[in-house]
Parts: C-alpha cells; sequence; structure tokens
C-alpha cells in the first residue's frame, strides 16, 4: 500500500466516533492498515450486511465500544480511559463543543 501520510497514523491511537456506519467503517478499516490504534465508538450497525460487519473490522481494532455519543458523561468516561491522539468522526451526530 502506498503511505501518503509517511506514518503518520503507524502507532498513533485514533478514537473513531460512529466507526459502524459507512464512512466510519471505512475509515477504521483505512486507520488500522496505515497502523493506528482504532478505538471505535458507537452505536450497534443497522444490519448484518454492513460495511462494519461484513468486514469483520470490529475484530481488529484495538477497542469496539457501544455509546450514543450524545450521552456526554459517558463519552467523557471513554475519552478518560482512552488517552488518544486525534479523534476524527464518521459520526453525524458528532458536534458538541463540550468534550
Amino acid at each position: 500500500m502506498i503511505d501518503i501520510f509517511h506514518d503518520f497514523y503507524r502507532g498513533k491511537r485514533v478514537l473513531v466516533t460512529g466507526h459502524t456506519g459507512f464512512k466510519g467503517s471505512w475509515l477504521s478499516i483505512w486507520l488500522h492498515e496505515l497502523g493506528a490504534e482504532v478505538i471505535g465508538v458507537a452505536q450497534d450497525p443497522f444490519t448484518e450486511r454492513d460495511n462494519f460487519v461484513l468486514s469483520g473490522i470490529g475484530q481488529r481494532i484495538k477497542a469496539d465500544i457501544r455509546a450514543d455519543i450524545r450521552d456526554g458523561e459517558r463519552i467523557k468516561e471513554i475519552f478518560r480511559q482512552y488517552q488518544r491522539d486525534c479523534v476524527p468522526s464518521g459520526s453525524p451526530a458528532f458536534g458538541t463543543s463540550e468534550l
């Protein structure tokens, strides 16, 4: 694979919100392939035919956490537990400035 990021993500801990959705699952796959430690936070996938389920990425990432990102206290707890280097979002509901 060509790494246009020059190993930027290798070894970095990346928390991805919405990782069970279409964009979030692809983002998780790519980050994993680029060497990142991916922590995924999302609700359950909608169906067994979703990209998240079919790709098996949930078994390959560091943590696959079920939580609603609108639950600020739960998200703060997850952020404290998993010290991360960056937080890209695949979740359409992510937009709070209180985190």
